[in-house]
């Protein structure tokens, strides 16, 4: 990671092949496609509804997910899968889906991280 002092925020965008400028009270960092390849991907807090759905299909377990939702006594649970706009990571409700269906914390990672690129 290059770290740029003394730039502004136009002149860091001139670095060169910037892929990435990320700015915190210590100066302006400049990623160049070279750092951008090896950081690990952030899993995101939250994903689309729809980005959800596709990256469980996509993993097998989307019919699981639905029947686990179908026999469930939650109404309050069955209204976010239907009607949500998006699912959050830290969600009780996303814990408790990953619980029934085995899922480790790195596997629920796995999942949105793929989600967030549909």
């Amino acid at each position: 990671m290059a770290i740029i002092d003394d730039l502004t925020y136009e002149q860091a965008l001139e670095y060169p092949e910037p892929k990435d400028i990320l700015v915190d009270e210590s100066g302006i960092y400049v990623l160049t496609e070279e750092d951008m390849s090896s950081q690990p991907n952030p899993v995101p807090q939250e994903v689309h509804a729809h980005q959800a759905r596709i990256a469980l299909l996509e993993a097998g377990l989307l019919d699981m997910v639905n029947d686990y939702i179908a026999q469930s006594n939650d109404a309050e649970l069955k209204i976010r899968w239907e009607y949500g706009g998006k699912l959050v990571r830290s969600s009780p409700y996303i814990a408790a889906v990953a619980v029934a269906l085995g899922l480790s914390d790195e596997q629920l990672d796995e999942l949105f991280i793929r989600a967030a690129q549909k």
